[in-house]
């Protein structure tokens, strides 16, 4: 609306004889309309740099003039740089970085063909079949230790003696462990792993505490 009301300002302050058709031959009839020459500001500008919007500037590609490695060359920089990085991270910073991003350095799940996939769960099937077996192996051992051991324990309590004493007293003695951590119980630089059989020597009489 502004931009007509411009244009009618601009037409009324001209002459009207100058808005007239003149006269013409009879072969044609020219209408003849004053040239109206544009103001030197836009009419809608404010200032005039606003008569004409300059675009943004495209920003050089840095990427143009660098030179373009190939796959394998680019894994040794990014190793290079790395190693340099990790050479001047501090020990302690670099601890508490492992233990801060851990989780979102989880490496990806393997992707095998089908084939593959067999292959590595019949040997993972077959390792834990393995480890299984070989468990419930180690405790069937350590029941029958535990067993012989209660066996043991019940032929002494119903043991007599020695000489007049009541059936299961050597039992509550033994039981009792009195004196088991003092100086005069067994040592324990002369003690042994358990074994199948006995050793050559069981027991060295000689020995004393240096």
């Amino acid at each position: 609306m502004s931009s007509i009301f411009n244009m009618r300002s601009l037409l009324g302050s001209l002459p009207t004889h100058a808005l007239r058709p003149t006269a013409a031959p009879a072969s044609r009839t020219i209408l003849r309309t004053p040239c109206i020459t544009p103001p030197a500001c836009r009419a809608l500008s404010t200032t005039p740099s606003l008569q004409g919007r300059i675009g943004k500037k495209a920003k050089p590609d840095k990427t143009a003039n660098k030179k373009k490695l190939d796959p394998s060359a680019a894994r040794a920089l990014a190793r290079k740089r790395k190693a340099m990085a990790q050479a001047k991270l501090d020990p302690k910073v670099a601890g508490m970085m492992h233990f801060l991003y851990a989780p979102s350095q989880i490496r990806a799940p393997l992707r095998m063909a089908r084939n593959r996939h067999v292959r590595h769960w019949t040997i993972h099937r077959a390792w834990q079949l393995f480890r299984n077996q070989r468990e419930k192996q180690h405790e069937r051992e350590l029941m029958q230790m535990q067993q012989s051991m209660s066996n043991a324990c019940e032929a002494l309590r119903n043991l007599e003696g020695p000489g007049s004493r009541p059936q299961g007293w050597l039992f509550r003695k033994a039981m009792q462990k009195v004196g088991v951590w003092s100086r005069e119980a067994i040592p324990i630089e002369y003690a042994r792993p358990m074994v199948e059989t006995p050793g050559e020597r069981p027991w060295n009489h000689e020995w004393k505490r240096a």
